[in-house]
């Protein structure tokens, strides 16, 4: 009887540890001990998955009596599983994640770093006052959202990580060829009848923020204190000499897919500026840009006149078309604030000299009359237009400049050709 009762308080104390902490290998230690219908619990009913793996637990403590008790259990973390996101230039982003380490599957919505803004550009619409609207892909967000943004844009800065683009001044007028009397007695000879076919010239002198934008360098001496309502930026570049132009024509070129026209070799020095030495070979038959003829030059300045200026054959209203000695005060000005000519071109006379592709040579070659490049050698190089110290007999139509390739001077710059 003893014993009997010995094993009956043991049975009783069991069942109490089992109910106040159930231990599946306890359970299956003393199961011969205590009836069927005494299991622990393992079944979750519902559970609540949070960020730092605390879950709370509904269980059901006995298979028949479905009694229930509340328990905290670890090892639920939180795992991202990116549904959306809205990206954003600070790097934030809002994400919706499946809670997939939890059966149920909740969705929780949490702020998260590191999705910064690509810039792959879709469209993009340069005008001529500067404006654009550019669309952008989200590439970092796997959604890849877009976005649209106004932006000035020509030449688009890709290392800048951001939808912006810079713009300038730029833009080509389209020049019909023909036949023109070019030269002009007593300034320059002999005349001769010229042929030219059709060629674009760049509208405006090119600028320092064009020159500083292809270059990475801007050389001017006019660097600073525009005259007031002037952008600086917009001055044409200055203190320029032939080589440094050619090598510009070929960078330009080169970002915009085209093929240069230019070899250079020899290149003295081997990096940097100015280039006070080189061996250039051009090939007429590429698409990239260039600098004009000098009968292109002249052609495009007349644009179909035969006065001394294009603006006719007085000073009278000459002010109004050039920057000269008159009105310049000693200064280049921002390109394009004088009127054109009939073609759409500005400041072909006045404001700084230009370089044009031509070998200097006292008379013309009679000989030469289809689309003439001028010498096959010379020591110097052709520059027309005058400039803001001339007076304006120096710059009319037909008036020739001339220095060696290397020569540079802050009244000299230039503007560009292409087929």
């Amino acid at each position: 009887m003893r014993n009997k009762l010995l094993q009956f308080l043991i049975i009783i104390f069991n069942c109490f540890i089992i109910l106040s902490c159930p231990n599946p290998f306890l359970i299956e230690l003393l199961v011969p001990f205590f009836p069927e219908d005494c299991n622990a619990c393992t079944v979750t009913n519902t559970a609540t998955c949070t960020a730092e793996g605390i879950e709370t637990k509904v269980c059901q403590k006995y298979r028949q009596h479905n009694t229930t008790r509340e328990a905290d259990a670890l090892g639920h973390n939180l795992t991202t599983i990116n549904i959306n996101a809205a990206c954003t230039t600070d790097g934030s982003e809002i994400k919706n994640c499946i809670r997939d380490n939890c059966g149920h599957s909740e969705m929780i919505t949490i702020p998260v770093l590191g999705h910064n803004l690509s810039t792959i550009i879709v469209n993009a619409v340069c005008t001529t006052d500067g404006s654009t609207t550019i669309n952008c892909i989200r590439d970092n967000c796997v959604h890849s959202e877009t976005e649209t943004i106004p932006a000035t844009g020509h030449y688009f800065n890709f290392e800048s990580y951001n939808c912006t683009a810079l713009c300038f001044d730029f833009e080509m007028v389209p020049i019909n060829g023909g036949t023109f009397s070019m030269g002009q007695t007593g300034v320059a000879t002999p005349i001769r009848q010229v042929t030219l076919t059709d060629f674009n010239m760049s509208k405006f002198l090119v600028t320092q923020e064009l020159y500083q934008f292809v270059m990475d360098y801007n050389p001017s001496e006019f660097n600073a204190n525009p005259t007031t309502g002037e952008v600086q930026e917009k001055r044409p570049v200055d203190t320029v000499n032939w080589y440094d132009v050619i090598e510009f024509c070929n960078k330009l070129s080169q970002l915009e897919g085209l093929i240069p026209v230019y070899t250079i070799e020899g290149r003295t020095p081997a990096a940097g500026y100015p280039i006070i030495n080189a061996a250039v070979t051009p090939n007429w038959n590429n698409n990239g840009y260039r600098l004009p003829t000098e009968a292109q030059w002249e052609y495009a300045c007349r644009a179909g006149t035969t006065t001394n200026w294009f603006s006719g054959d007085t000073t009278s209203e000459l002010e109004n078309y050039a920057w000269y000695n008159i009105n310049s005060g000693s200064m280049t000005h921002q390109v394009g604030l004088k009127l054109p000519n009939s073609f759409g071109l500005y400041d072909m006379h006045g404001n700084v000299q230009e370089w044009c592709w031509d070998r200097h040579n006292t008379t013309y070659d009679t000989n030469d009359l289809n689309d003439p490049k001028g010498p096959a050698s010379g020591d110097f190089f052709i520059l027309r237009g005058g400039s803001w110290e001339n007076s304006s007999p120096n710059f009319s139509s037909a008036a020739r400049f001339y220095l060696q390739p290397s020569g540079r001077q802050n009244n000299i710059g230039f503007r560009l050709v292409r087929p």
